[in-house]
C-alpha cells in the first residue's frame, strides 16, 4: 500500500510543496522577518531572498522521469541548512522592528513543526536520490 502511494507522482509533489511550504514559512519567521534581517534582502538587491525561494524547484525532482542528482544533493544541503537554523534559533521572541522594541512570542509549534518538515523532506530526498539503486 505505501509503495503504490509512493509511487505516485503527484502525490509525492504535493507532500514536498506542503513540507517545503511548513519548512520555508517557519525559516523566513525566523530569519527572514525578524528584525532588521530584511535589510540583507535589500542591501543584497534580492539575493538573499532566494535562499527562501529555491527549496520550491524540490516539487519538480520528485518525478519518476528526470533524476537531477546535483540538484537533489544541493537541494537537500539547502533544506538541512534551512532546518538547523531554525533549531538553532533559541530566542524566545521574534522582533517585529529593527530596534528589538516591539516583539512577539516565538511560536514553538512552528518550530517543531518546521524541523520536522526538514527531516522529513530529508527522508524524501534521499529516498529519491537512491531510488533505482539496489544493493545486490
Amino acid at each position: 500500500m505505501l509503495k503504490k502511494i509512493w509511487e505516485m507522482t503527484a502525490v509525492r509533489a504535493v507532500l514536498v510543496l506542503i513540507f517545503t511550504i511548513i519548512l520555508i514559512y517557519g525559516s523566513s519567521t525566523f530569519y527572514l522577518w525578524n528584525g532588521g534581517m530584511f535589510w540583507f534582502v535589500i542591501l543584497t538587491y534580492g539575493v538573499y531572498l532566494l535562499f527562501f525561494i529555491v527549496p520550491y524547484i524540490g516539487v519538480f525532482t520528485v518525478s519518476k522521469k528526470v533524476n537531477p542528482r546535483k540538484t537533489i544533493v544541493f537541494l537537500m544541503l539547502l533544506v538541512s541548512l534551512h532546518t538547523v537554523l531554525v533549531a538553532g534559533y533559541t530566542d524566545l521572541y521574534i522582533y517585529t522592528d529593527e530596534g528589538g522594541v516591539s516583539k512577539v512570542a516565538a511560536d514553538p509549534f512552528l518550530r517543531f513543526s518546521s524541523i520536522l518538515s526538514g527531516v522529513l523532506l530529508l527522508v524524501f530526498y534521499s529516498l529519491r536520490l537512491f531510488e533505482g539503486r539496489h544493493v545486490k
